[in-house]
């Protein structure tokens, strides 16, 4: 049932004061009917009267009962309202409570978040600079490489120079049986010229053997081991021509 409307509960206020004025009434018209019982005649307009009060009465009655069921109804209504309006608020203090928490939450996890996003922030550096030391590393090795490759391609050159100046000395007749001092003088000077240039020679393997044994030196080796067994045959030969000379 519907809620009463406010012109509802005063129309439903005055047919209760009515109702009981027309009570009143009828137990006044009653009480004068029994005052003139003795009276031989019945006055016909007062019954009529009477029987309308009474009929009006009763239609009154009615309507009375139904406004008093609207007004209970409207009271278990208004309850009914108050009710869930008390646990709408409930459920909203309780979302607000959980609001509250959350924000707790995310106050005390921002530090820990701003502190994990710093240290990611670190480490990204930290790979990109590992990343470029890398690469300066990769870069500084591809050109000690190429160096390294060149100055062997240098030494084999160097060797084959003096293998070729090695042949024309072993090729040149040593002028011992016939005394030609101009000869001999000659022929020891060339050797020592090319002694002092494999001295040089290996000074300078040695040297860049030193710089590159990081990189692995088993060729510069084998060169080094060659001159100085070129250097001491022209010691020899030289020996040999300076005794012949003198």
């Amino acid at each position: 049932m519907t809620a009463l409307t406010q012109d509802e509960e005063k129309l439903a206020k005055a047919a209760i004061e009515e109702n009981e004025k027309l009570r009143r009434l009828l137990n006044e018209a009653n009480n004068e009917s029994r005052a003139n019982d003795d009276y031989n005649g019945t006055d016909t307009e007062r019954a009529d009267s009477i029987f309308s009060l009474k009929r009006r009465n009763d239609i009154l009655r009615g309507e009375i009962a139904d406004l008093q069921n609207q007004l209970v109804a409207s009271d278990v209504s208004a309850a009914e309202t108050v009710h869930k309006y008390n646990r709408l608020q409930a459920k909203r203090a309780h979302l607000r409570n959980e609001v509250q928490g959350l924000r707790n939450i995310k106050m005390h996890q921002t530090p820990k978040v701003r502190e994990a996003n710093r240290f990611a922030g670190e480490r990204m550096q930290m790979k990109k600079s590992s990343d470029e030391a890398n690469r300066a590393t990769k870069n500084e090795i591809k050109t000690l490489k190429e160096m390294r490759e060149k100055e062997i391609e240098q030494l084999h050159v160097t060797m084959r120079k003096e293998a070729y100046l090695k042949e024309r000395v072993d090729c040149t007749v040593l002028p011992t049986h016939l005394r030609d001092k101009h000869a001999l003088k000659a022929a020891i000077d060339a050797k020592e010229r090319t002694i002092k240039k494999l001295e040089y020679d290996i000074e300078i393997a040695q040297n860049r053997q030193g710089n590159r044994s990081n990189y692995g030196g088993h060729n510069e080796e084998k060169d080094i081991g060659k001159l100085r067994e070129e250097y001491v045959k022209l010691q020899e030969t030289l020996t040999t021509l300076q005794y012949e000379l003198n």
